[in-house]
């Protein structure tokens, strides 16, 4: 079994996180591996995190309101325990990102970074993505060109496109995911994403 807290850090993560300021981070995640990353900013853990009781942990299915309506026609409300929305109710995490958002006198760049963008998360995907504050959307892609374009679609598919894609930047605005096992200096990008960034 893999130990979470002794996964070495990844320096070209270290450096990218270390030249950003007012960072938020959503983990999705149920490990502390982001932690190693980050030192400055705020971490909310919004399925729970390992260490933490098993009663405290969210897991389930994050379904729409149409079908949890179909699901509390049934009268049984056994099928409505696993939905994330109902399970959001067991901490202030979920109300945390939610105050975050409605704050508008901050604006909002998302970065999904090793995210599926896929259907477990999509009701809380597209209310932070569709949410008037967060003006900008970077996609870390992973290998390819083609990781950028799959997870396009699929935040195209749990969001209103209208709203969404023209706030998603283009390949040359974001990264590659640095990797553990990268044989390349992955620096002199960083830096010239940074440079980008910050003169936009």
């Amino acid at each position: 079994m893999l130990d979470a807290d002794n996964v070495s850090s990844i320096n070209a993560f270290n450096y990218l996180f270390s030249h950003l300021e007012n960072l938020i981070v959503i983990n999705f995640n149920y490990t502390s591996t982001i932690e190693k990353y980050i030192e400055n900013a705020k971490c909310i853990n919004i399925h729970g995190h390992l260490s933490d009781n098993i009663d405290d942990i969210i897991f389930g299915y994050n379904a729409n309101s149409e079908e949890t309506a179909k699901l509390r026609k049934m009268n049984d409300n056994n099928l409505l325990k696993n939905l994330k929305s109902y399970n959001y109710k067991n901490s202030d995490k979920y109300d945390l990102i939610k105050n975050i958002l409605r704050d508008r006198h901050l604006t909002h760049e998302v970065w999904v970074i090793g995210h599926s963008c896929g259907y477990s998360d999509k009701v809380l995907l597209k209310e932070i993505l569709e949410y008037p504050t967060v003006r900008t959307i970077r996609v870390f892609y992973h290998n390819n060109f083609s990781d950028l374009i799959n997870k396009v679609v699929q935040i195209e598919n749990i969001t209103d496109d209208k709203i969404v894609t023209p706030k998603i930047k283009n390949k040359m605005e974001t990264l590659l995911i640095p990797q553990a096992n990268s044989d390349y200096d992955h620096l002199e990008t960083i830096d010239r994403f940074l440079d980008l960034k910050f003169s936009s």
